[in-house]
């Protein structure tokens, strides 16, 4: 469930407003903010879990396609006319 918004209650609890991005369904409650505060360490941490895992997985993608130039190099397959009309 991620929040949509949010406002603090006049008793001191906090009201969200949550929506799955999957299915859709969303709800509204009330909650204690010790309760909202460790949502959103948890949000916060995959966040950073996520960012972590598309910086590695990108890493690793360019490092293959690196390798692969570097052989296509080395085997003389990359030639002048691979570029013809690139700058059209």
């Amino acid at each position: 469930m991620q929040p949509r918004s949010w406002r603090e209650r006049p008793n001191g609890r906090l009201r969200l407003e949550l929506r799955c991005p999957e299915c859709l369904l969303q709800t509204t409650g009330d909650y204690e903010p010790a309760l909202v505060a460790d949502y959103d360490r948890s949000l916060a941490a995959g966040r950073l879990e996520i960012a972590a895992l598309c910086r590695a997985v990108t890493r690793a993608n360019m490092e293959s396609e690196a390798a692969r130039l570097a052989q296509a190099l080395a085997l003389d397959l990359i030639g002048a006319d691979d570029f013809a009309g690139y700058n059209r």
